[in-house]
């Protein structure tokens, strides 16, 4: 028998015979929770992100998962009447199917936050339902674009960021898609940046820029530095402040991190930030796009369709009247009274076709079990079952710390404004007292559902507001601050600049315009 691991608490450990017969299934894997379920390395191994055993010389691999980290306590056991109302309070949210409530964030900042989020997490259960394991590293360092150690594609090569990375051909043979196989089938790092169109474009940018630096740099190693680096202060530079509160934004970009990952443990990502708060952009999406001059009323379904992971047909290669105009996207290189597609308001009212997802749209991670077809009763319940504190106990945590160390405070929602706008139904079943005489959900709210309600009325939709935004910002620049390399972190000290090789507009900040002009796609 052979065996590996790669310390307590934080590996997957596996055992096969000594034939190496793990490719037929007789291998069998552990955590520090006990055995793993035969179906869920299924999964790992379709998703291409935990590599298991070479293809190509049949030896055992072994590879490290992460657990989430719980900053803010965790709930009771859910129960049966609990789910079942958090599935009522789902099923009575709004998903709006007219004109889409927009905001002033450029459309594409949703589907960059979602490719970002992803290059942090990627949620699988575990033995144990309540300690779920991260196949990410949880540092923002592009391992979803260039993979991660010993990871192997399909034909058994290494993700070793070769330049130039390959990009897919169009049916008009542009490079502007990401690497299919002749079915289809995304050859990228990370399968879940296929889920839609708009995601799967953004992890091409990536792709193309990373090919572009390469041009000016004398080896893959620096061009790849330099890709993490650039992608980072657009990260915490130009999405972060677009969607964070301004006050919360400002002091943890001059002050530092107060609550996440202030000790020097190893970075964990936060349990409530993957499976709540980091869901705002959910709220984000809209119903209809004016995509681009082909299709100017190109519909959420039409995201789904032109994909191989999401579609009920799937594509074998992404039809070119399909590619992204970027100037609409994210505002970049309009000219005069041009105006870019704007996200919708983050909010407690969705897209209408996020209320019902086709069974082939589904989140296929193992984290998200298909608990509903309905985002907001899957989102819920999910919580539920991870038993995430509600948000008022993240308020009373992040309050103490923040007042300690005299940090900007903020006042939590009051019943009132959790009711604001909210239809008859979902008002009734937010102060519903249950059968067995647990907390009314106004009392005991579901962090989620209160980041989306506290952006819509502390910020008007707009940002996020300061609990919500608190988390996501920390998260952020805790993931930016553990990468290696990272901005935060220059060698030598001082502050990070763009390399001006790379044609900022600023010569302290990166912006994903930056980037898409520096890749050539700015222009079709």
């Amino acid at each position: 028998m052979k065996a590996g691991s790669e310390g307590h608490g934080q590996s997957i450990y596996a055992v096969a015979d000594s034939e190496g017969s793990a490719l037929q299934g007789q291998v069998r894997f552990f955590d520090d929770d006990g055995e793993l379920a035969p179906e869920l390395i299924h999964l790992d191994l379709e998703s291409l992100t935990v590599g298991i055993c070479s293809r190509a010389d049949r030896q055992l691999r072994v590879t490290q998962l992460s657990p989430y980290k719980r900053y803010f306590g965790q709930a009771g056991q859910a129960d049966t009447q609990r789910l079942a109302l958090l599935q009522r309070l789902g099923a009575a949210m709004q998903f709006n199917d007219f004109a889409d409530v927009v905001g002033d964030i450029p459309a594409g900042y949703t589907y960059l936050g979602q490719f970002i989020f992803h290059d942090l997490s990627s949620m699988i259960e575990g033995p144990v339902a309540t300690r779920p394991k991260n196949l990410r590293s949880a540092a923002l360092d592009l391992d979803s674009v260039f993979g991660s150690p010993n990871q192997e594609l399909e034909n058994g090569q290494s993700l070793h960021c070769p330049a130039p990375m390959a990009t897919g051909e169009t049916t008009y043979g542009e490079l502007r898609d990401i690497p299919r196989s002749a079915e289809g089938i995304p050859v990228i790092a990370d399968q879940r940046n296929d889920s839609n169109l708009p995601l799967a474009q953004v992890h091409m940018a990536l792709i193309r820029f990373f090919n572009a630096v390469s041009r000016v740099c004398e080896s893959n190693a620096e061009a790849k530095r330099m890709t993490q680096l650039h992608l980072q202060s657009v990260a915490l530079h130009d999405y972060a402040s677009r969607i964070v509160d301004d006050e919360v934004y400002h002091d943890v970009m001059t002050e530092g991190r107060a609550i996440i990952h202030i000790d020097r443990e190893a970075f964990l990502l936060p349990l409530e930030f993957a499976a709540a708060c980091a869901r705002f952009g959910h709220s984000m999406v809209r119903n209809r796009y004016d995509w681009n001059a082909s299709n100017p009323g190109g519909h959420l379904y039409a995201f789904w369709g032109n994909t191989y992971i999401s579609a009920a047909d799937p594509i074998a290669r992404l039809p070119g009247d399909w590619i992204a105009d970027w100037r609409r996207l994210f505002g970049v290189g309009m000219g005069p009274g041009e105006t870019p597609i704007l996200a919708a308001r983050i909010g407690t009212r969705l897209a209408f076709p996020l209320k019902n997802i086709k069974q082939h749209a589904l989140p296929r991670d193992t984290g998200s079990k298909p608990f509903s077809s309905n985002l907001a009763v899957r989102t819920l319940q999910r919580g539920c079952i991870l038993e995430l504190g509600s948000a008022q106990d993240v308020y009373r945590g992040l309050h103490s710390m923040l007042s300690r160390q005299n940090r900007p405070t903020f006042t939590l929602l009051t019943e009132d404004e959790l009711l604001e706008g909210e239809s008859p139904e979902v008002r009734a079943i937010l102060t519903e007292r249950p059968d067995d005489g647990g907390p009314k959900l106004v009392d005991c709210t579901p962090l989620w559902f209160y980041v989306l309600k506290e952006a819509q009325v502390r910020n008007r939709g707009l940002k996020l507001g300061p609990l919500g935004g608190r988390i996501v910002m920390e998260t952020l620049h805790a993931a930016v601050a553990e990468a290696r390399p990272s901005i935060l972190r220059p060698p030598g000290g001082g502050q990070w600049q763009p390399d001006p090789r790379l044609n900022p507009s600023s010569p302290t900040r990166y912006t994903f315009g930056d980037l898409i002009a520096f890749s050539g796609l700015e222009s079709r």
